[in-house]
Order: C-alpha cells, then structure tokens, then sequence
C-alpha cells in the first residue's frame, strides 16, 4: 500500500494540493487524533489507511497511528475547523445489510473438501472477519449520531461491495459517479 501512494503522489506535501486536504489517524498509544493538513501525502494517507487487522499501524515517531475512522470516520469537526462553512457528507458504507451477514462457513453447507475449508480459514481467519464486522458496526453507529450536524447527508448505495473487494474498483468507481449524478441537484442547491 505504501509503495502505490508514493508512486501515486510522490514527494508531494499536503499543503501543496490544488485544493485544502486533511484527514486524521489515531495514536494507538494516547488513544487521541492525529491531524494531518500538513507534511508528506503519503505519510498521510497511510497512517488514515491503516485499518486495524487488515494493515500494520504506521510508526510516526513515538506516535503508533491507525485509521482515524476508528474515533472519528465522519470528520465534519475536522473540516468545520479548517474554514468550512458547508459541509456535505458522502456515506459509502452500507447503513444496513440487504441480506444476513454469515461471520462462519458451515463446512457441511458449502460442499469443501476439508483441506480446501482448512485453507480457506487459514487464508482468512474468522477472527479478521469479526474485527472487519465490528468495525463497521462501530462505523455505522457514529455516522448515524453525526449524520445531523452536516449540512447534507448522501448516502451512496454500495451495500453489493464488500470491504476488501479492491479487484471490483472500477465497478465501485462507475456506481459511485452514478450515485453522485442521481445526487447533483441537491449537491449543486447546497453550495449555490
């Protein structure tokens, strides 16, 4: 993941973006966010990244950072700060699930053989499956509690991808321009 930020935005630093940029991670050692406006993209963007049981924190310093979503995944105080009068918020995770989340395979209902259903285990432990759930329940919580201090709310309708389904990028990429032309009028209303 590093090497594809740095091929992507190179040496560039925050505070030369064409447009105001700021995310946060959170220092897992003080348990408070980290804000990044400023100093390396990269740096940035993989502290923000680091989603616990998927990536290893990144090491700043004294600071062991991972994703800000973990405190704050609707930063709307964030850019209120920064000089933001409006802000418009841009959900892309599922408010609810279309169909029962299943966290365990049944060995006997999916028809593997048994090394095959001990290497797909193996492959992906239970545990990353629940740690992912749990994330995502916790997401969903907080953007319900911080959905009304925005002063627009989109929800864009990606309940079919799954968190890890990085291989479908174009199909997520196509879905959410779609998403945002059904939503252009309101977007458009707002910042008139």
């Amino acid at each position: 993941m590093k090497r594809m930020l740095k091929d992507a935005f190179k040496d560039q630093r925050i505070e030369e973006l064409p447009l105001p940029f700021a995310t946060s991670a959170v220092d897992l050692l003080t348990g408070k966010e980290h804000i990044f406006d400023q100093g390396p993209v990269t740096e940035a963007l993989t502290s923000a990244m680091s989603l616990p049981g998927a990536f290893p924190p990144y090491r700043m310093g004294e600071k062991i950072l991972v994703d800000g979503g973990m405190i704050n995944n609707v930063p709307e105080s964030l850019i209120r700060t920064k000089g933001a009068d409006v802000v418009l918020g841009i959900n892309v995770s599922p408010l609810q699930e279309l169909v029962p989340v299943k966290l365990f395979e049944d060995r006997n209902t999916t028809e593997k053989g048994f090394f095959r259903y001990i290497w797909d285990t193996l492959k992906y432990p239970p545990i990353l499956q629940i740690m992912t759930r749990t994330i995502t329940l916790e997401g969903r919580e907080i953007t319900r509690l911080k959905r009304p201090k925005m002063d627009l709310f989109v929800h864009f309708h990606l309940e079919e991808f799954q968190l890890f389904d990085f291989v479908r990028f174009q199909e997520i990429i196509d879905k959410g321009e779609k998403e945002a032309e059904d939503n252009l009028e309101e977007i458009k209303r707002l910042f008139s």
